[in-house]
């Protein structure tokens, strides 16, 4: 048998070993961005209205627009996270990922440049950052999903990857509405067990709340769980050797005053702004009991029986 003809340039398919390891390595730039954008998705999905507020902070859109764009981004960060992630319509995904956060660098440097971006939304709660070094995060996954694009080989994903990704962008599409209903405050907030309250800031507080055992309730107006629970915590206020009780109200001094004399709570009332007390709930009210300042249970939206203390 005739030996066969060596191949000649560009007539074979190239093999693994052919392919420089920096081709090799840039899918790895777009799958982590897409693990970025759907972290980012899943977190602010569980409160979208701090997101709508921290759109509106950066005073860039008319306030009226505020909630249509934050539901718009989280959806579109589920859909790409899904798409980079499972490198699925890949071309498109590396292009419009790239032109998001292109836009996310452009608004937080106008922001920035208009004093109106103290923090950034991208992971609500969790993950708190200037505009500074924001804007280099965002220029660091821009790089890399150009690396992923100057790597790309045509190649047809699987149908596993396709019929995954179909299967689950109507979750991304629904979950902005899904997520607030979740009962995952303490991970929405990152309060829970053993975090420290001890420096929140409210005035007119009557006691520390570091010294002892106290139980804090984050209440508003316009809120009838609030309401609801005043008879509850005022039969704690009453208990013998229980803990001390206090509200913190989310408005300013008068709004206080007007809540407190139409209500005539049994124990004192102090206040914080409600952008203050926003951080520790998705809605009100939440009680805290505190000992030495550190959080020991948490009631969300509900009242504790004294057997609970």
């Amino acid at each position: 048998m005739a030996p066969s003809d060596p191949p000649t340039q560009g007539s074979a398919v190239p093999g693994l070993g052919s392919v420089p390891l920096w081709r090799r390595l840039a899918p790895l730039g777009g799958m982590a961005v897409g693990g970025v954008y759907l972290a980012a998705a899943l977190i602010k999905g569980l409160d979208p209205g701090l997101f709508v507020q921290q759109v509106r902070d950066y005073q860039i859109l008319p306030s009226a627009l505020a909630p249509a764009a934050a539901y718009g981004f989280l959806v579109i960060e589920g859909l790409l996270g899904l798409a980079l992630l499972l490198r699925v319509w890949t071309r498109g995904a590396l292009l419009l990922g790239a032109a998001l956060m292109l836009l996310f660098i452009g608004a937080t440097a106008w922001a920035w440049a208009h004093g109106n971006a103290s923090s950034c939304g991208c992971f609500g709660r969790l993950a708190s950052r200037g505009p500074g070094a924001v804007i280099l995060e965002d220029a660091l996954f821009v790089a890399l999903l150009a690396l992923s694009w100057a790597g790309y080989r045509p190649a047809v994903p699987p149908s596993w990857r396709v019929r995954l990704a179909l299967g689950l962008s109507p979750l991304a599409l629904l979950y902005p509405w899904v997520g607030p209903r979740l009962p995952l405050d303490s991970v929405a907030t990152g309060v829970g067990p053993g975090t420290s309250l001890a420096d929140l800031a409210a005035d007119d507080l009557k006691f520390p709340l570091d010294q002892g055992r106290v139980l804090v309730a984050l209440v508003g107006k316009d809120c009838p769980r609030c309401d609801l629970a005043l008879p509850g915590l005022g039969a704690i206020a009453g208990l013998e050797g229980g803990p001390r009780v206090t509200a913190i109200f989310a408005g300013d001094r008068k709004e206080k005053f007007e809540w407190r004399n139409e209500h005539v709570p049994p124990f004192p009332v102090a206040h914080a702004p409600a952008k203050t007390l926003r951080q520790y709930h998705r809605k009100l009210p939440v009680i805290f009991l505190l000992d030495g300042g550190k959080v020991q249970k948490v009631w969300w939206r509900g009242v504790p029986a004294p057997s609970d203390l």
